[in-house]
């Protein structure tokens, strides 16, 4: 880990550096860095890396029942977690799955944005937004992660 990112791992399980709570971070960066996301290629990979993204997402979801849902485009994506994948039912909110899921992603090395979907008040989702630069090998990795830290996830609400 590189030393900036040590700060976001001492603090508990949440949103950090995304939208409004980002603009610091991201705006010191973005105000230090300009590019032409099309011209850098970055345009065109975040639609073939994209693709991937989703495709190995609804391969986690095929392998775990408590995800009901993948949605995104590009490399702004989202999983959403249900206890009846037929009915679309969530968990209860008080179990707090997105939490759950952001603390099992980030034992494995990854950092998600958990929300809660339906109003905010039940239902639990995360979103996955790698990189635009991501590669194939970074991707393959990211996903193994992910199914990893998913299927942990499952083994704790299912019985």
């Amino acid at each position: 880990r590189v030393p900036v990112l040590e700060s976001f791992f001492k603090v508990k399980a949440g949103a950090k550096g995304v939208t409004i709570r980002g603009l610091t971070l991201t705006g010191s960066h973005g105000s230090a860095i300009t590019f032409d996301g099309a011209e850098d290629g970055l345009v065109e990979n975040a639609r073939v890396r994209g693709a991937e993204l989703v495709a190995g997402l609804k391969g986690i979801q095929s392998g775990n029942s408590i995800v009901g849902d993948v949605r995104g485009l590009g490399l702004l994506t989202a999983l959403e977690f249900v206890a009846d994948p037929e009915t679309m039912e969530p968990f209860r909110a008080e179990l707090d799955v997105h939490q759950m899921m952001t603390g099992l992603a980030r034992e494995q090395g990854l950092l998600v944005y958990p929300r809660r979907s339906r109003g905010g008040n039940v239902g639990d989702h995360i979103l996955v937004a790698p990189p635009l630069s991501i590669d194939g090998p970074e991707l393959a990795e990211l996903l193994d992660r992910l199914g990893t830290a998913v299927a942990a996830l499952q083994r704790r609400l299912v019985a």
